[in-house]
């Protein structure tokens, strides 16, 4: 049986053009040394068919989408499409706004904090996508979840079960290839950990891919 190799990069969206360790000729360069066959990004397909102008997200439209386009690689958008993308959206922000506002300042000082922390850690994207980042992740959602309750919990997952649920379809359409998934830096531990036992595909670390 032929088995999909996947490979996850964090990417760190509009950071990438403050990050002299993890720049967008950085990522660029990562890409082409893994060659994937199909890149997975973190967009919806109305985004990615009519070229949306992305602020936040600008690895896409000045980095991925350009590259994929040159080196022939297919794009599979993982978010999802309109009425599902609004609906966990306005459940969240809905959620939210009944939180406690002294929950909302304590997670705003502990997020502060922690990204104060990686950004004086992060010495390279190998750190960015490393075990220690994903770790720390893990708990500030474990953390966000105890304050903000069952509806953020249940967003993150469904959020994330999209990508997952993406990701699965693509390693069995395209058995034996090579898939990249590019994904904002705070969903990668949700990701492994939901991927690391699954059978049918090869999950591969960055430095591994690096070293083929």
């Amino acid at each position: 049986m032929e088995i999909t190799t996947v490979i996850i990069i964090a990417t760190l969206h509009q950071f990438h053009a403050q990050c002299s360790f993890y720049s967008l000729d950085h990522l660029r360069t990562i890409i082409e040394k893994i060659n994937p066959d199909i890149i997975c990004v973190e967009l919806t397909a109305e985004d990615l068919i009519n070229k949306k102008d992305q602020p936040i997200k600008i690895e896409y439209p000045k980095c991925i989408i350009p590259l994929a386009k040159k080196k022939g690689c297919k794009l599979i958008p993982m978010e999802p499409n309109k009425p599902e993308y609004s609906r966990i959206v306005n459940k969240y922000k809905q959620a939210y706004k009944k939180i406690y506002p002294k929950k909302k300042e304590i997670f705003n000082i502990y997020t502060k904090l922690l990204y104060d922390y990686l950004f004086a850690y992060w010495k390279s994207p190998v750190d960015v996508n490393s075990q220690l980042t994903n770790a720390l992740f893990e708990l500030k959602h474990k953390f966000q979840n105890s304050l903000f309750g069952s509806v953020e919990e249940q967003c993150w997952e469904d959020w994330n079960n999209y990508f997952l649920n993406t990701i699965l379809k693509v390693a069995e359409a395209y058995k034996g290839k090579k898939i990249l998934v590019t994904v904002g830096v705070e969903h990668v531990y949700w990701l492994r950990n939901h991927l690391k036992s699954n059978s049918t595909i090869n999950l591969v670390e960055l430095n591994e891919a690096f070293d083929e």
